[in-house]
């Protein structure tokens, strides 16, 4: 990557302080900065689901995102052609919401004029978001959007640090099938959300060539608080794997219920 927009956001910041910011906007809207005293910084912009459905996951990222901070400014910053630039971090809350990250993003952009953006949250943040970095021309790297439908799209300022989620259950069957007693046959749930059906649906085209028969394979409603009849019929087919794709709190439940069900 050329180094103009650092130079320039470099010049645009020189001799500036920078001071912890924390507003309310909106219907509850969060804004974090992570404060950096320095000469030369380079600002990086995220939208994240610090509440929402996905607030477990979002602030764990927020998480590593603060240690990266922390981790690169402790050793001086990110170094340049030959100079030392210090990190700093401005944050929105997405509310786990797609369409509100894409503003958010689009709001980091143009409002904050910031240059360097770091991906929300989840797949269904991060497809409509990526697509607002690409209309600007500004680079985002994410580490976790993984549906393969992200990186179909011929876009050239998305770049992951992960693999798709179609490579995600692959060594997972493998490793089952290569055990004594060989499973012969599998259940795949999930949720009806974008990163957990294709995930689910990259497992049930990885089982058959791997000798595994799908007995069953339904979705359930974003939202759902009550797994026991899915479970129940997923019971009835006897599968010796039961594979499911979902976010943390469904999978608490899912773990829950299957044990009380003897699942």
């Amino acid at each position: 990557m050329k180094f103009r927009h650092v130079r320039k956001l470099a010049a645009n910041y020189r001799g500036l302080s920078f001071g912890f910011l924390v507003f309310l906007i909106g219907l509850g809207l969060i804004v974090f900065s992570s404060p950096v005293m320095a000469e030369d910084v380079i600002r990086f912009g995220a939208s994240l689901s610090l509440t929402g459905k996905m607030a477990t996951e979002g602030r764990l990222v927020k998480d590593g995102y603060e240690f990266y901070v922390k981790h690169i400014n402790a050793r001086g910053g990110i170094p340049i052609k030959g100079k030392k630039y210090k990190v700093e971090i401005k944050y929105y809350d997405d509310e786990s919401d797609p369409k509100t990250a894409a503003r958010l993003v689009e709001k980091l952009i143009v409002e904050d004029k910031i240059k360097f953006l770091l991906g929300p949250y989840s797949s269904s943040c991060t497809f409509p978001a990526s697509s607002v970095a690409e209309k600007y021309k500004l680079p985002m790297v994410e580490a976790h959007g993984a549906a393969t439908t992200i990186f179909e799209r011929g876009y050239k300022y998305i770049f992951a640090t992960l693999n798709t989620v179609d490579q995600y259950t692959g060594n997972i069957l493998k490793m089952a099938t290569e055990s004594n007693p060989r499973p012969k046959t599998l259940a795949l749930i999930n949720e009806n959300a974008l990163f957990p059906q294709l995930a689910m649906d990259g497992a049930a085209k990885q089982a058959k060539p791997l000798g595994l028969k799908v007995v069953y394979k339904e979705k359930y409603p974003s939202g759902t608080k009550d797994l026991s009849s899915m479970l129940a019929a997923v019971r009835e087919k006897r599968p010796d794997i039961l594979l499911a794709g979902g976010y943390t709190a469904d999978m608490i439940l899912l773990v829950k219920q299957a044990r009380e069900m003897g699942v």
